[in-house]
Formats: structure tokens, sequence, C-alpha cells
């Protein structure tokens, strides 16, 4: 069992609050359904974990202020520091780049990120640029290098149409 699974509930709450408490709480018992239908459906995890940051983009939109993308990436960079989950630094303004410094994602799983995109980020970033500022916008990454231990560092670029 997995350390979020395996702690006991807080009083008043039940094993099921416990377990339904967050994503890494639950996956454990839907992994293997999740494995074998995502594989079935030829569905790439890439896909799916842009899905899961644009839908916590989505949900955190209005907790944003900033009208425009330099004033939502100050807001990133607060909340990334806050969460203690890297740190982002505006690179230059046209086009908008910046960059994930220390990210976390990658520190945690080993041999990820030297050559992949990190999905989250897209789908985060995507969400909440696009909803605040009422434009579509692309959100790519140009680059990966190697960070301190085993972060990585990832370079963004905004493109808006």
């Amino acid at each position: 069992m997995s350390m979020y699974v395996s702690q006991r509930p807080k009083k008043g709450e039940s094993r099921i609050d416990e377990i339904w408490k967050d994503l890494p709480s639950i996956m454990e018992y839907y992994a293997p359904v999740i494995s074998r239908t995502q594989q079935y459906a030829n569905t790439s995890t890439e896909s799916l974990m842009r899905l899961i940051g644009r839908t916590i983009g989505q949900n955190a939109k209005e907790m944003f202020n900033g009208n425009t993308p330099e004033d939502l990436l100050s807001e990133f960079a607060q909340l990334w520091t806050k969460l203690e989950i890297g740190r982002i630094e505006l690179e230059k303004t046209d086009p908008v780049t910046f960059t994930v410094h220390d990210c976390m994602i990658c520190e945690q799983i080993p041999g990820y990120g030297e050559t992949s995109p990190c999905a989250f980020h897209e789908g985060f970033f995507d969400a909440i640029l696009k909803a605040r500022l009422g434009t579509r916008a692309t959100i790519r990454q140009l680059e990966t290098s190697e960070g301190p231990g085993h972060t990585r560092n990832r370079t963004f670029q905004i493109t808006f149409e």
C-alpha cells in the first residue's frame, strides 16, 4: 500500500474520505484498470498528463488576477515557489518565453524529462492563459536542460493566435 492509503484517517473522516482526498491516494486502486484501458484505447500518457494539468488549471483560473501574459507568469512563479515545485523565470516578452527551473516532477521520476515534454505544465498554463486572456494560446516546450540534482529546467514559449 502507498503511504497515502496506509495513513490513518483523521477524526471524523472515514477510510473512503482519506482514499478519495487526492489523485495519488486513489490511483493505486485505479492503476490496473487505467493501464489496461489506456493501452486498449491507444491513449498516450502525455495526453492524459496534459488533461490533468488542464483540468487543474481550469479549476484554479479564478485564483489568478493577471490580464497579461507577463502578469500571469509572475503569479505562476509565486505559486510554484509557494508550493515548492520549481522556480519560474520570464526569459523574454516577444515572444513570451519562460523557464521552469528545478522541476520537482522530473526530480522524482528516474530518467524522466531528459527528452520528454512536460505535458502537465503545458496543460496547466494553457488553461489559465486561455481563461484569463480570452484568447487562444499555444504553449510549446522549446528545450530541456539539466538542473541541480536530478531536476530539469524546461523552457516554454507562448504563441498567441
